[in-house]
């Protein structure tokens, strides 16, 4: 497994793009405590905008989805956000079957991720009838 890892800071919003290269190993636990380490790192910048683009892998297991897990729920309560981006349809097929499509955002490229997290947030409201 390669993690690169790349600051981009754009406009106001700091991003951490983290590139990952791998084939799935579901055994090779001393690279995800690797990439683990990493987005740990990265989660102490407050508040942390971490995008991992997954283009350049072939699939995603177990081990991989509790890594991303544990890490975005370290980054939850630092007012951090964890994207994903660059998936390929079986690893959006497993996360879908996971319900974990809805946990985290995904997009397709990180183009696209980096320009919606530059957005500005648009409170909601109820229009009154």
């Amino acid at each position: 497994m390669t993690i690169t890892v790349a600051d981009c800071d754009a406009r106001s919003t700091p991003i951490t793009v983290i590139e990952l290269q791998c084939e799935h190993r579901s055994g090779d636990f001393h690279t995800l405590a690797d990439l683990e380490e990493v987005l740990l790192q990265a989660i102490d910048n407050q508040p942390a905008v971490l995008l991992i683009d997954l283009t350049e892998t072939t699939g995603i297991g177990c081990g991989l989805i509790s890594t991303f897990l544990r890490c975005s729920l370290q980054a939850s309560p630092r007012e951090g956000k964890f994207v994903l981006c660059g998936l390929s349809a079986l690893q959006l097929s497993v996360l879908s079957r996971l319900r974990l499509d809805t946990y985290w955002a995904i997009f397709p490229s990180s183009r696209q991720a980096i320009e919606a997290l530059q957005r500005p947030i648009r409170p909601y409201w109820r229009r009154a009838d």
